[in-house]
């Protein structure tokens, strides 16, 4: 039986604050306050928890065969966080000093350092 509370926490807890994020901003544009440049910057960051989030619920719904971890996709793909957060952190500075809110930049770096490290970590396995 695996374990799946902290893998559950460390992939999918980042895309619920970056969700939080997200509809915080959206207000924000909504009312007026916000231009369309953090709002598109804010939907890339949040993009890649999403794909964090994505590959866990995947390969736990539907597990691949017992691999080495050189060959497991899902190793792999968690990985590949170790290259999208920096992406997802850019645009959440890009964000941040086009006027996004401090409490939606805040909470997305949080989330997207937790994914960098969760990509090292998956990374350094291989």
């Amino acid at each position: 039986m695996r374990l799946l509370a902290v893998p559950l926490f460390l992939t999918c807890g980042p895309f619920l604050f970056a969700t939080f994020a997200l509809a915080r901003t959206i207000t924000s544009y909504r009312r007026g306050r916000l231009r369309p440049l953090p709002l598109w910057s804010v939907g890339v960051a949040w993009l890649v928890t999403v794909y964090g989030a994505y590959v866990f619920l995947y390969y736990t719904l539907k597990p691949s065969p017992e691999l080495p971890p050189w060959k497991d996709p899902e190793t792999l793909d968690l990985g590949l966080l170790f290259l999208l957060a920096p992406v997802g952190l850019v645009a959440t500075v890009v964000a941040g000093l086009r006027g996004a809110s401090r409490w939606a930049v805040i909470s997305l770096v949080a989330a997207l350092l937790v994914l960098f490290f969760v990509g090292l970590l998956e990374g350094a396995s291989v």
